[in-house]
C-alpha cells in the first residue's frame, strides 16, 4: 500500500487518523475487488481521464499506472513475456506503454492508427492477460495463512493487525 499512498522517509503512513488508514486501505480494497469482479465476467472498465477542452480520452495516464506496476514486480511479468500465450498482448501493452512516454519506434502512422485504437486495445489486452494469469493460477493455487490479531498489518501501517484493519 505504501506505493499507492506515498510515504514519508520513515515509512510511515500520511496520515493522522488512524480510522483514515482504515478507511484508505478500505476504499482501495474495494476498487481491487471490482476490477477483479470485471475482469471475471470480461468486462473490464478503467478509470480514464478525459480532457474537458476537446472530449479526447487521456489513456495514457492509465497506461503510466499500469506500468509502474509492473515495475513494482518485474520478475513476474518477465516470466508472463516469455509465455506464448502472453507474447501478442505483452508486445501490444509494451507498445502502448512507449507511445504513452513517447518512445516507440514505430512510424507516425502506425502509432496515430494505435492511439485511435488505444483504449479498446488496452481493455482487450488486459483482458487477455487475465485470462491467461487465471489459468495459471487455477493450475497452481496457492493457500496463503491467515493474519493473526498480534501480526503485522499487511496494509503496512506497522501496527498490530487487531489495531488496524482487523
Amino acid at each position: 500500500m505504501t506505493v499507492i499512498w506515498g510515504v514519508e522517509a520513515d515509512g510511515v503512513p500520511p496520515f493522522e487518523d488512524p480510522l483514515d488508514v482504515h478507511w484508505f486501505v478500505k476504499a482501495v480494497t474495494a476498487r481491487r475487488d471490482e476490477i477483479a469482479r470485471d475482469l471475471s465476467r470480461g468486462k473490464l472498465q478503467p478509470i480514464l481521464d478525459v480532457d474537458e477542452r476537446d472530449g479526447e480520452v487521456l489513456w495514457e495516464y492509465w497506461v503510466d499506472g499500469f506500468s509502474d506496476a509492473i515495475a513494482l514486480r518485474p520478475e513476474a511479468w518477465d516470466a508472463a513475456a516469455a509465455d506464448t500465450e502472453w507474447a501478442g498482448p505483452w508486445h501490444r501493452l509494451l507498445a502502448l506503454i512507449a507511445i504513452a512516454r513517447g518512445e516507440s519506434d514505430l512510424d507516425s502512422v502506425e502509432v496515430n492508427a494505435f492511439q485511435d485504437r488505444a483504449v479498446a486495445e488496452l481493455t482487450d489486452t488486459v483482458q487477455h492477460l487475465s485470462r491467461a494469469r487465471v489459468g495459471e493460477a487455477k493450475a497452481t493455487a496457492v493457500v496463503t495463512a491467515k493474519t493473526g490479531r498480534n501480526d503485522p498489518c499487511p496494509c503496512g501501517s506497522g501496527k498490530k493487525h487487531k489495531h488496524c484493519c482487523a
